[in-house]
């Protein structure tokens, strides 16, 4: 599976604080976006997934805790960084109520120290997905198991209904005289619920996380066991079947 590099949106309306973060941020093989409003802001995020977002507390258009909120509300689940330069006991205590504030920083930043920061996040948010993704896989091999156990039932259920149907052809055809029109239909009804049966042990296996040993077969010797049934098709629908010579290719 592609990996893409982390991706970082950089929202304070300083133009010459974002294009140094951004060359920080790149350096660091990070892809970085910026946005100098809350709205452009907001609209960055409606069209792209960030890791981590890094927000200056005052915009030209909003505060940057009404951004978060707003980002909450459709869905962003992206970890934010608060950034300000006009830090106050208020400021901070509103940004630590913001869940999605991972922390709070003052200008002029600390690079290394931001950069950490970052890298400790983005390193949290690859864990928690890699761990989804494995309760996903999980939850999908238990589904897979429970059709499994599903398809054995029913399987075994069908197998008792063709042992039944099988044993009452056997007294069905020792019951009728030997050369009798009927016994060709009572062959073929028998040779379908062999065939049948067969399936059903395939089911069983499946569900048994038993090995299946393929063979092979000769689709000549297949189609020519249909014949006889196919010839008694309804009218209103034909059948071709071909040269045997002309099906041989598809042995299998």
């Amino acid at each position: 599976m592609e990996r893409h590099p982390p991706r970082i949106l950089v929202i304070d309306d300083d133009r010459e604080l974002v294009a140094t973060l951004k060359d920080a941020f790149e350096a660091n093989r990070y892809d970085v976006d910026g946005a100098a409003t809350g709205e452009d802001g907001l609209s960055l995020c409606r069209d792209n997934a960030y890791d981590v977002l890094l927000i200056d507390i005052k915009l030209p258009d909003m505060d940057g805790l009404s951004l978060i909120r707003r980002l909450s509300w459709q869905s962003q689940p992206s970890d934010c960084i608060v950034i300000t330069g006009h830090a106050s006991l208020e400021t901070a205590i509103g940004a630590a109520g913001e869940q999605r504030v991972a922390a709070f920083e003052r200008k002029p930043l600390d690079m290394e120290r931001l950069l950490t920061l970052i890298n400790q996040i983005v390193q949290r948010r690859q864990t928690e997905r890699a761990l989804r993704r494995s309760e996903e896989r999980l939850l999908q091999a238990e589904k897979l198991e429970a059709i499994g156990r599903l398809a054995g039932g029913i399987a075994h259920d069908f197998n008792n209904i063709l042992t039944v149907i099988l044993g009452n052809l056997d007294l069905l055809r020792m019951t009728t005289s030997e050369g009798a029109s009927v016994q060709d239909e009572i062959g073929e009804i028998s040779d379908a619920a062999i065939r049948a049966s067969d399936l059903t042990r395939q089911l069983l296996a499946f569900s048994r996380k038993q090995i299946i040993a393929p063979r092979a077969i000769d689709l000549n010797d297949v189609i020519a066991d249909m014949k006889t049934m196919l010839k008694r098709r309804p009218p209103n629908i034909t059948t071709s079947l071909p040269a045997r010579s002309a099906i041989s290719e598809y042995l299998v």
